[in-house]
């Protein structure tokens, strides 16, 4: 009994491994968003540092670049 069910468990998982794939993508879209103003300190932030943080850091550690 208990080895069926191991090699049931060792099946999924090589069945479940052989079914991923990495992901790829030429361009890729980083999405920040906000319901409140500008006049709120952290959207603030997030608009005037965090998003140039991030596409900077983006376009230095990977091969993605800022798009238009």
């Amino acid at each position: 009994m208990m080895k069926t069910k191991l090699k049931a468990t060792l099946l999924a998982a090589v069945i479940g491994t052989l079914g991923m794939t990495t992901a790829q993508a030429e361009n890729i879209k980083l999405r920040i968003a906000s319901g409140h103003p500008n006049a709120n300190t952290y959207v603030n932030l997030m608009q005037n540092f965090f998003v140039p943080e991030v596409s900077k850091r983006v376009a230095e550690r990977t091969q993605h670049k800022k798009g238009p």
